[in-house]
């Protein structure tokens, strides 16, 4: 037996403007995360350069080699929480539009 759904004039339980408060602060941390990386290893890449210059032993060239490869994982790394924040906020935006939606159908 299959059961009827009736129309309902009885809104969701969403809160727009919190959904919208939460997606607009995780794209701002994605800005500020993605930044903050990008400096930090700008700047690490920066003074292994400068450092590289100045010291031509095979044990600094080595570190710094090291040094360089890890900022490189690091960026690599930085770029992917970016993205993966940048998806989580676009899913909340589409959330909103989804529920806002079936709202207008429901009233």
């Amino acid at each position: 037996m299959r059961r009827e759904r009736r129309k309902s004039s009885k809104p969701l339980a969403i809160d727009f403007s919190r959904l919208s408060d939460l997606q607009m602060r995780l794209k701002r941390l994605e800005d500020d995360f993605g930044s903050t990386v990008q400096k930090v290893t700008s700047d690490v890449q920066r003074i292994t350069s400068s450092v590289g210059r100045s010291y031509s032993e095979p044990n600094v060239q080595r570190q710094i080699h090291q040094v360089q490869t890890t900022c490189s994982r690091v960026s690599q790394c930085g770029k992917q929480v970016a993205e993966e924040l940048e998806r989580r906020a676009r899913s909340l935006k589409y959330a909103g539009e989804q529920y806002r939606k079936v709202e207008a159908m429901l009233s």
